[in-house]
């Protein structure tokens, strides 16, 4: 008897000290776990911090797109508008040539208007008479059939 009772006191021995290893684990699995959602929860609030920057940043970045995209048209329009511009001074330059050329040729070709002499004879002679040349005559009598004062 004396040695189950040894047997069974040294196993409630053995039974008692793997109670308290077990409560000593289980205490430091319950420390372990509370640190465990202590870092849950600061983890969970640096995910949500860098899901607000995240979203920040995707924002702005998005603006500053078409912000970018808006400048890049516009910036074509300008340089088409100058385009068109240079092509246009290239134009309004070539018609100003030709009108220039066509008032140093109308200036080549001016007539004077003044009197002139009839003949050749009374030009060498003193005291020859002087008259309008034809075409002034002309241009007169145009003027006042039209009812246009000369």
């Amino acid at each position: 008897k004396c040695r189950y009772r040894k047997l069974v006191q040294q196993h409630l021995n053995e039974v008692n000290e793997n109670e308290q290893i077990l409560k000593n684990y289980n205490e430091s699995l319950h420390i372990d776990n509370q640190e465990l959602r202590k870092m849950l929860k600061q983890t969970n609030s640096e995910k949500n911090s860098a899901n607000r920057s995240a979203r920040k940043a995707k924002k702005l970045a998005h603006e500053r797109l078409l912000k970018y995209r808006e400048e890049r048209i516009r910036r074509q329009e300008a340089e088409d508008e100058a385009i068109k511009l240079s092509k246009l001074l290239k134009k309004s330059d070539k018609i100003l040539a030709q009108y220039k050329e066509i008032i140093n040729e109308s200036k080549e070709k001016k007539k004077e208007m003044q009197k002139e002499w009839r003949s050749a004879e009374e030009a060498q002679r003193h005291g020859g008479k002087k008259s309008w040349p034809v075409w002034v005559v002309q241009l007169i009598c145009e003027l006042l059939v039209n009812g246009t004062p000369p």
